[in-house]
């Protein structure tokens, strides 16, 4: 993952790039949250999970090819282990919380262990 991958689509719902470091925060991820924030911030426009097109134009004026990234952005988002780690354990700690296993929880362990994970 490059750390563009995150902002070059429109999540479900929209949701705010706060709540995407709010979910890091919860599982551990403090420096990987501050990161996620300071990047998104740099967008030099308001609501910028809202501006799909805005945010390309602004990745594509300021990517370097040469590194994968935006400089100003250096690779602070770019496929940290450790978040996915940190999101393995949370899960493994709070499933008995999600009565139904999504593809998503499905994808994160697949992803973390290399297959699912079965109860």
């Amino acid at each position: 993952m490059v750390a563009t991958d995150i902002f070059e689509q429109d999540w479900p719902g929209t949701p705010l790039y706060n709540d995407f470091a709010d979910a890091y925060e919860a599982i551990g991820s403090i420096r990987q949250a501050a990161n996620l924030r300071r990047v998104a911030a740099s967008f030099p426009f308001s609501e910028p999970h809202l501006h799909k097109e805005k945010r390309e134009a602004f990745i594509d004026a300021r990517y370097d090819k040469s590194t994968y990234c935006v400089p100003e952005w250096g690779n602070a988002l770019c496929g940290d282990k450790e978040v996915w780690e940190r999101l393995a354990a949370f899960y493994a700690r709070c499933k008995k919380d999600f009565p139904v296993l999504s593809v998503t929880q499905t994808m994160v362990e697949i992803l973390v262990t290399g297959e699912p994970i079965h109860s």
